[in-house]
């Protein structure tokens, strides 16, 4: 927090000098301050995780998208915050031939939004470009490396022969491609995960299950499922628990499916944002979790990691906006509901009133 203030106070220095420079050369009238004052709050706004109010002073400023190099970055990572991926993708495209467009994410965007419509030769052209900003991060890495093998699978409809050791991310994302393919590996590879002694991939029993329900293998369904300990699990598998236990098998697919490019990536991007809310780096894990519901916005699940993301970081508001996409038809879901409703009164009040 403290770094991202100096850095943002540094940035708003920066600016300052740029516009006594720049006034010298053209009327004075043209330059407004206010620019830069809306600039500074949303960039504050922004650090503290307040995204709404971010986007409303990144939008009251915007005449500084051709003046400051930086803002075009950041005003995308605002918009993809509060879900507003296509309008971040459309302000890139505006922007695609200047040098405030020059960063990971923004190319990223473009391959996906190319990905989303299917157009996976231009996705392989737009791979090309973004290849020299992948040694930016060891995850900017990954994510190349496995998005232009995800790319490949999808245009040849088989699975890329290459050397990629990136340890069980590898084996996941091996496990995917393979379900994409209906292939008869998919089974073998689930199984890895879930016995995995190495890390905890309870959460692949869901997609295992789901590969299952796809081949109409409702007996093997069962039988895994009543197995299944609902305390000792994640919400994700006891929600798959409570489908099966009711024959409603049909709910997997309307929420995920292996044969949809999308679906498929939407999960890659879900595990990038694990990771780095393991870091602690909760603004690249919202910016990637945003991007996941973008991809698969059927499966709204998922953002209960953004809604501890936001727990960590106190931001209440946020949260129980999230939490307002569960129902009671979401048992499991519903139940986490009220579980995290009653620890943001906990926090905000008392334990006697979240108790009530």
């Amino acid at each position: 927090m403290r770094l991202n203030l100096i850095k943002i106070f540094f940035i708003i220095l920066f600016a300052l000098y740029q516009s006594a420079a720049y006034s010298k050369k053209i009327d004075k009238n043209e330059f407004n301050q206010r620019y830069l004052s809306n600039y500074f709050s949303a960039l504050v706004s922004y650090d503290n995780q307040n995204n709404e109010k971010a986007l409303k002073f990144f939008n009251s400023s915007k005449y500084l998208l051709n003046k400051h190099h930086s803002f075009l970055k950041e005003y995308v990572f605002s918009l993809v915050s509060n879900g507003q991926v296509t309008k971040a993708i459309k302000q890139i495209k505006l922007h695609k031939n200047k040098n405030n467009s020059n960063f990971f994410e923004a190319q990223l965007l473009l391959i996906l939004d190319a990905i989303y419509k299917k157009n996976f030769n231009n996705a392989s052209k737009l791979l090309y470009d973004i290849n020299i900003y992948k040694e930016t991060s060891a995850f900017e890495s990954i994510i190349y490396q496995t998005l232009q093998s995800y790319n490949f699978l999808f245009l040849n409809k088989e699975i890329e022969k290459i050397n990629q050791n990136f340890g069980q991310l590898s084996l996941i994302t091996s496990a995917f491609q393979n379900c994409y393919l209906n292939s008869d590996l998919t089974e073998s590879h689930f199984l890895n995960l879930i016995n995995s002694q190495d890390a905890e991939y309870s959460r692949y029993l869901f997609f295992y299950l789901m590969n299952l329900v796809e081949n109409k293998d409702y007996d093997s369904a069962r039988q895994i499922s009543s197995t299944i300990d609902l305390l000792n699990n994640s919400l994700l598998v006891s929600q798959a628990k409570k489908w099966i236990e009711k024959s409603n098998f049909e709910k997997f697919n309307e929420y995920f499916s292996c044969k949809k490019e999308t679906d498929v990536l939407s999960e890659f991007f879900f595990l990038i944002s694990n990771l780095y809310a393991a870091e602690e780096e909760y603004e690249k894990s919202n910016f990637y979790l945003n991007i996941s519901n973008y991809l698969n916005p059927k499966f709204y699940f998922n953002l209960s990691l953004l809604a501890e993301n936001y727990f960590f970081n106190d931001n209440f508001s946020s949260i129980k906006k999230i939490l307002a996409k569960f129902d009671d038809d979401d048992e499991i879901y519903y139940w986490y509901k009220q579980r995290k409703s009653s620890m943001i009164i906990s926090e905000l009040k008392n334990d006697d009133v979240a108790l009530n």
